[in-house]
C-alpha cells in the first residue's frame, strides 16, 4: 500500500531528503502472517520466519523489511511492514501515539456472553481494585461489548507467561459475541484490544473465564492431541535413529562424533532425557505454536503535528487514514465482510 500524497509530503517534510525517491519509499507491506512463524529471524528461526518469506516471495534485498510492530508467533493476521526508515518510523510513531485501532477475532470455548444477563451469569462479579469488567451499550444494540480493565504482569519471565495481577501494568480490552457454533460450543469473538500489552486478549479472555480455542498457556483446550503427540514422538524418533555414517565432513572423524554423541543430552545412548533437548514448539505441542487468535484489521490516522514535538490530540492536523485488512482464518469461516465496528 503506497500511502496518499499528503503524507508523503509530511514524511519528505521531516527527513533529509535530496528530492530523489521512489513510491517504495512510501509503501506499507500489508503481511498475512501465519501462525507458527515468527515475525522475524531470532533464535532457530531464519528462513522460516515471516519476513525474510516475504524478501523471497517479492524479490527484495535480505533484511530489507523492517517490521513496524509485533504479533505473537502463536498468532496470525495482519503484520505492517515497511522498507525504509522514515516510513517505519512514521507508522510506530503513530502507533505508540495511539492513533491506531485494530480489530482481532478470537474462537473460545463456550458460548460468550451477548447479552447484560448473561454477562451476570456466566462472568464472575467479584470486583478487584486491579480487575474489572462492564458491559457497555452507550450507542444502542448494535454497538454492546464487554470492557475489560485489568492489569496484566510477567508471572514466569524465562517462559514469557502472564497473567492478570495487582503489581501488572493496567490493560484495557473490548469484546463483542459474533457467533456461536453449537455443535463444537465454541464462540467467534471480536476483539479490541485498547492497550498493547504482551499476551493481553489472551489473558483477558482466560480471566472472563472463555480461553482462546488451541491456548493451552492460558486455558485453551487443543483438538487432535493424539495426532500432536504422534508429531512429537516422530521428531524423536528420528533424531534416535540418525545414521553416524551420514556424515559427510572429512574434518569430523567418526570417533569424534561418537564422543559428541555420549555426551550430547538429545543423542546419548540411554536416550533418557532426549525430549529436553527440543524446545515445546519444536516438538510441535499444541498451544504452543497455532491458537485461534487473528489479527483481522488495524487502521491508521496520520496526523500532522502543529505545535509541540509530543504528537498529542490537541496538537495534530489529521491527514488520511488507511485500513489494513486481511481475510478471515478458515475456523472464523461465518464473518461476514459487513463486520460490527466497535473500534
Amino acid at each position: 500500500v503506497v500511502v496518499p500524497d499528503i503524507v508523503k509530503d509530511y514524511i519528505l517534510s521531516t527527513t533529509e531528503s535530496n528530492g530523489e525517491y521512489n513510491d517504495d519509499e512510501f509503501s506499507i507491506y500489508v503481511c498475512d502472517k501465519p501462525s507458527s512463524v515468527p515475525v522475524h529471524p531470532a533464535g532457530p528461526y531464519l528462513a522460516n520466519s515471516m519476513t525474510m518469506m516475504v524478501e523471497a516471495e517479492m524479490g527484495l534485498e535480505p533484511r530489507a523489511l523492517n517490521p513496524c510492530h509485533r504479533l505473537d508467533r502463536v498468532t496470525s493476521g495482519v503484520v505492517l511492514c515497511c522498507t525504509s526508515v522514515s516510513m517505519t518510523r512514521m507508522v510506530q510513531l503513530h502507533m505508540a501515539s495511539k492513533h491506531i485501532s485494530k480489530l482481532y477475532v478470537a474462537r473460545v470455548k463456550g458460548k460468550f456472553p451477548s447479552t447484560m444477563g448473561e454477562c451476570s451469569k456466566h462472568i464472575s462479579s467479584d470486583i478487584l481494585p486491579h480487575a474489572t469488567w462492564t458491559w457497555s451499550d452507550e450507542e444502542g444494540a448494535s454497538d454492546h461489548h464487554i470492557k475489560v480493565c485489568a492489569n496484566i504482569e510477567t508471572i514466569n519471565p524465562s517462559l514469557g507467561i502472564r497473567a492478570v495481577g495487582m503489581k501488572g501494568k493496567p490493560s484495557e480490552s473490548k469484546f463483542r459475541h459474533y457467533s456461536y457454533d453449537a455443535e463444537n460450543d465454541t464462540s467467534i469473538v471480536l476483539c479490541a484490544p485498547i492497550t498493547g500489552r504482551s499476551h493481553q486478549l489472551r489473558v483477558h479472555l482466560q480471566w472472563l473465564g472463555y480461553p482462546i480455542h488451541n491456548d493451552v498457556q492460558y486455558g485453551g483446550k487443543a483438538h487432535g492431541d493424539e495426532m500432536m503427540s504422534l508429531a512429537m514422538e516422530s521428531v524423536i524418533s528420528a533424531t534416535k535413529m540418525e545414521d553416524l555414517s551420514l556424515c559427510t565432513n572429512s574434518k569430523v572423524s567418526f570417533l569424534d562424533a561418537s564422543l559428541a554423541r555420549e555426551i550430547c543430552s538429545c543423542c546419548s545412548s540411554d536416550q533418557t532425557n532426549i525430549k529436553a533437548a527440543f524446545s515445546s514448539s519444536q516438538l510441535l505441542e499444541r498451544g504452543e505454536y497455532a491458537i485461534d487468535l487473528h489479527a483481522l484489521k488495524y487502521q491508521i490516522n496520520f496526523f500532522r503535528k502543529t505545535k509541540k514535538k509530543e504528537l498529542s490530540c490537541s496538537d495534530v492536523e489529521f491527514l488520511a487514514s488507511l485500513d489494513f485488512l486481511t481475510n478471515a482464518p478458515a475456523w472464523a469461516a461465518t464473518l461476514s465482510s459487513d463486520i460490527p465496528d466497535f473500534l
